[in-house]
C-alpha cells in the first residue's frame, strides 16, 4: 500500500479494502505521521484521522457498519484538506 495517508484517501475506494486500510492505520500511520505533519496543511486532517482509526478500530471492527465507516472517515478528511 501507497505510504501516504493523502494518497490513500485519494484513491478509489476499490483499490484497498476496508481492512486493508483500516491495518495501515493500526500498524504503520504512526510512524509516518511525522513524515505528514510537516505539511502544516494536513494537520486537521491528520489529527481526524489518527482519533476516528483508533474509534473504528475499537467500535467497528465486528460490525455490519466497519466499511462504511472507513471510508466516510476518508471521505471526511479529505474535505478537511480542501
Amino acid at each position: 500500500m501507497e505510504r501516504n495517508s493523502i494518497g490513500i484517501m485519494r484513491r478509489p475506494k476499490d483499490n484497498f479494502s476496508a481492512y486493508k486500510i483500516n491495518e495501515y492505520f493500526a500498524n504503520d500511520y504512526a510512524d509516518d505521521y511525522d513524515i505528514f505533519e510537516k505539511d502544516k496543511n494536513n494537520l486537521a486532517a491528520l489529527e481526524y484521522l489518527n482519533d476516528e482509526f483508533i474509534d473504528i478500530d475499537i467500535d467497528y471492527s465486528q460490525t455490519d457498519q466497519f466499511e462504511q465507516k472507513v471510508f466516510e472517515t476518508l471521505e471526511k478528511a479529505l474535505k478537511l484538506i480542501k
